[in-house]
């Protein structure tokens, strides 16, 4: 799951120019209080937070599920916040 968000990881090898689009979604929200869920297989990935990175990520065994699911909720900051509460 993680390999899957970074730049330039796509099915199609790290050569083929695909693979740079999740890279936009985290710039979008940079911020935002983000809430990204992405599904895929028996695991979903969790981002929350004002500034979503995927190395604040986490990792959860969920039931099996086929295909790709992207999930975004987001809000604007509160004025003076840093952290969502």
């Amino acid at each position: 799951m993680h390999a899957a968000l970074q730049e330039n990881v796509s099915r199609y090898g790290r050569a083929s120019g695909h693979g740079n689009g999740f890279r936009d979604l985290f710039l979008g929200l940079a911020h935002l209080n983000a809430d990204l869920r992405f599904r895929s297989g028996d695991h979903a990935l969790l981002i929350s937070g004002p500034h979503p990175e995927l190395k604040t990520a986490r990792l959860a065994q969920k039931t099996p599920f086929k295909g790709f699911l992207a999930a975004v909720r987001c809000q604007p900051m509160m004025p003076g916040s840093a952290t969502r509460h």
